[in-house]
């Protein structure tokens, strides 16, 4: 399909909708045992070349079996589908590069995931247990922010994930949404750690959003919460988050999404431009 150069209003289209089993009998791959609806559905028809179409269909369609067809529909549309997760859906979050506070960072998986030595070693070896309750890490809040705006991530907006399929598990994704907190605690408190490997929604420390009926959680472990302030937003109750996370699973039902963050915050707002 493309572009008729003769007139803007029209395209020329030069593929044919081809029918897998003919729609008629004495024609290639006829199928008695069909019912009328089935020869005309769309799972009996398939999108080819006009050099294809009359291909398969000579000679009353021998060496093009229902099987070979119905399998290039499959690849086709399976490379199709994997062409547009892989990359026109994954972009860098325009909140990125405006990103002025982090809350929550995952340092160790994060240097995983960003080029070579954006976050040193050093930080690293630093921040290995998470961020320290005691004293000042305004320089290596810096270093890390840094190396997070500078990055140019790509990930799957969170609202093109809907509604949800198998296929997105462990893909990255980003979202700038209200955001729910649950079961926040305080930085003096020790977490117990089996609240984070075994996630309890009465019990676990988490936010989540909305999407229509579908409700994405991230759990998070507090040991990566960056300030004090940064652990008064996890109990806020409601407020405004962006951030980026790995989908980990998906329900059955498909109703829940569960995501693990890795880096949390507020970008800055457009109105601050001039005054900083």
């Amino acid at each position: 399909m493309g572009p008729e150069i003769s007139t803007d209003d029209k395209a020329s289209v030069v593929g044919v909708a081809a029918h897998i089993c003919a729609a008629s009998s004495g024609g290639p791959r006829y199928d008695p045992n069909q019912t009328p609806k089935e020869r005309a559905s769309i799972s009996n028809a398939i999108w080819l070349c006009a050099t294809c179409a009359s291909l398969v269909d000579k000679n009353q369609g021998v060496g093009y079996s229902v099987e070979d067809l119905n399998r290039w529909k499959t690849v086709a549309e399976q490379d199709a589908h994997d062409a547009l997760i892989s990359s026109s859906v994954f972009e860098t979050p325009v909140w990125m590069e405006r990103l002025s506070t982090v809350h929550f960072a995952n340092v160790p998986r994060l240097a995983h995931m960003l080029p070579s030595n954006a976050i040193s070693d050093r930080l690293v070896r630093i921040l290995e247990n998470g961020f320290p309750t005691q004293g000042m890490i305004v320089r290596e809040l810096v270093a890390v922010e840094s190396a997070i705006k500078s990055a140019q991530l790509r990930a799957i907006p969170i609202d093109q994930i809907m509604p949800p399929t198998d296929d997105i598990v462990g893909a990255l994704i980003s979202f700038h949404h209200a955001c729910f907190t649950k079961n926040g605690i305080t930085e003096r408190r020790s977490t117990d750690q089996s609240l984070i490997m075994d996630f309890d929604p009465s019990k676990s420390p988490h936010f989540y959003i909305k999407l229509g009926d579908v409700k994405l959680i991230f759990p998070y472990d507090p040991r990566w919460i960056t300030t004090s302030t940064a652990h008064s937003e996890f109990r806020a109750g409601r407020t405004k988050l962006a951030g980026l996370g790995v989908v980990k699973r998906i329900s059955d039902d498909l109703s829940e999404v569960v995501i693990s963050p890795l880096v949390v915050g507020l970008p800055r707002h457009p109105a601050w431009d001039g005054l900083f």
